[in-house]
Order: C-alpha cells, then structure tokens, then sequence
C-alpha cells in the first residue's frame, strides 16, 4: 500500500473514531482535554479540523507530495509532544501553521544540502577519474617509442611499469 493511500487511511479511520461529542467543542477544549487526558479522540478532531491547512502548508512549500506527508505528520508529532509550550491554546491555527511552514522549510534546506553534498561527490569521482587517466598517459609519455606498446598493456592491466617490460 503506497505512503498516501495510508495516510487517507488513517485519515479516515480518525474521523470515523471522533466521537461526535467532540466535533461541537473549541479547539481550546479539545487541546485541554488532549493535554490532561491524553484523549486521542479529542487529538482526531483538531487533526481533522486543522489537517488540509497543515497539509496545504506543505505542499506549497515543498511541491511533494510524500515530502509534505511526512512533514504533515511531524506538524502533528511536535504539537503533541509540545502542547504545554503553545503559548494561547486559543492560537491553535497559528501554531500549527507557523509549525508546518519552518519544519517545511528545514526540510527543504536539508534536501538541498544533501543535493549540493551528492553533486560535490559526484564532481571529485569526475576529477579522480580524470587525474587517473592523465596519470595513465603521464606514465606512458616517460617510455620510448618502442616501449609505449607494452607500457600501455601493463598499465590497462594495472601493472606497475618498472623494471623489465
């Protein structure tokens, strides 16, 4: 099962377990609840409610659309392990907007480092290969004429080139 159809999944499965009780309260009263009972339906609801914002964010920012699942689900991680740093818990919307978009943004900025670190991987293979073979025709421009031929099969065999040939 694919990463999106998942998460609609449980998207859905969230929804459905929301007792409807919950849906009529303010997010205020959903975080208390959340924060002194744990109550996972009252975190279903605010899920809910706020979601397709959160996810908005990070499709907008990103562009992708596994990339802006996962920083969906982290929005949400930080806001339930963080709830008691939420300032006014009447702000709900903001939090989670501002949330989304920085841990959008760092995992954008990560993916380009990681980008521009492959790339420079990928130059100094380039350079290496270069400096392997002009150091091959180095070696061979240091024999006679006569002896270039037999130099020449030594070094594609990668046999050092001293003594007798």
């Amino acid at each position: 099962m694919s990463r999106s159809a998942l998460a609609a999944g449980l998207r859905q499965l969230r929804r459905q377990m929301a007792a409807p009780q919950y849906r009529e309260q303010s997010d205020e009263q959903l975080l208390s609840a959340f924060i002194e009972t744990r109550d996972d339906n009252a975190f279903a609801v605010l899920v809910h409610r706020h979601g397709p914002m959160v996810l908005q964010v990070c499709r907008r920012v990103l562009g992708h659309e596994q990339d802006a699942e996962d920083v969906f689900q982290a929005t949400f991680r930080v806001l339930s392990r963080n709830f008691a740093a939420l300032r006014k818990q009447t702000s709900l919307a903001s939090f989670l907007h501002g949330t989304a978009y920085r841990t959008a943004m760092k995992s954008k900025q990560s993916a380009a480092r990681h980008r521009k670190h492959e790339g420079s991987l990928e130059t100094g293979t380039r350079l290496r290969e270069h400096d392997l073979e002009s150091g091959r025709s180095d070696r061979l421009g240091r024999h006679s004429p006569q002896t270039n031929g037999v130099a020449a099969k030594k070094v594609a065999q990668n046999r050092p080139l001293g003594g007798s040939l």
